[in-house]
């Protein structure tokens, strides 16, 4: 048997076998995406308010969040039994205490400079414990609405003063909408002017202050000052 016909043999067997793994009973001019995706393309049809794109990766996701906060909301499940185990009152209790916002407001960040001072042990444990105040920045730098402001590591120094401020610019397309009404762009236009021209004339200034609030935090009459730029 020559070379050409063991090649014709092989590809015809294979073809064979894929056709008879085809569904037949389905109608090839359906819709496609009726059989995969989960109807993905429906899904998508519209896209949600504030969206620009979406995924299957996101339909699973809010599909996953909707049943969970419905299960959470469910106060019949709450009477059931189940609602004994420790598991699930932490659970509920949980969640219940990130509703509160007004008690989130008075302890503020405390929590979580306790806990990041027991981590690294205290003055002690590192020399001079910097000073942690994280409204201040809130406070100080006024352009939270259109920047992320994270604390990440500086790669460049090789001492344990290694922690700096990274401003991220956020996407135009998160601002609510509501930002964007007629009786409200004249208002926004002249932030977006102060902000600019803050980020503009003033980044030496930002420069210079940033290393003396690492070290110990600025005082109220330089946070009005800048708020007032």
């Amino acid at each position: 048997m020559s070379i050409f016909n063991l090649f014709l043999l092989n590809n015809l067997w294979g073809c064979t076998s894929l056709n008879c793994s085809l569904n037949t009973l389905l109608d090839p001019c359906d819709d496609f995406y009726d059989y995969v995706c989960y109807g993905f393309v429906k899904n998508t049809s519209n896209l949600p308010e504030g969206y620009t794109r979406k995924s299957q990766f996101n339909i699973l996701w809010e599909k996953s969040d909707k049943e969970i906060i419905d299960l959470l909301n469910n106060k019949e499940l709450r009477k059931e039994k189940i609602v004994d185990n420790s598991l699930f009152k932490q659970m509920f209790q949980f969640y219940d205490s990130c509703l509160n916002n007004q008690s989130r407001e008075e302890i503020k960040s405390q929590p979580l400079l306790e806990f990041i001072e027991k981590i690294i042990g205290g003055s002690g444990a590192v020399g001079r414990l910097r000073k942690l105040e994280t409204e201040w920045i809130l406070k100080a730098f006024p352009f939270v609405p259109f920047f992320d402001i994270e604390t990440t590591w500086d790669v460049r120094k090789e001492s344990l003063e290694k922690s700096m401020f990274m401003l991220q610019p956020k996407s135009p397309f998160s601002f609510p909408n509501n930002l964007w009404k007629d009786n409200e762009r004249i208002n926004f236009e002249n932030k977006l002017k102060k902000i600019l021209r803050y980020l503009i004339d003033d980044s030496l200034e930002i420069y210079k202050k940033l290393p003396a609030f690492m070290e110990s935090g600025l005082n109220e009459e330089e946070i009005n000052c800048i708020k007032n730029i």
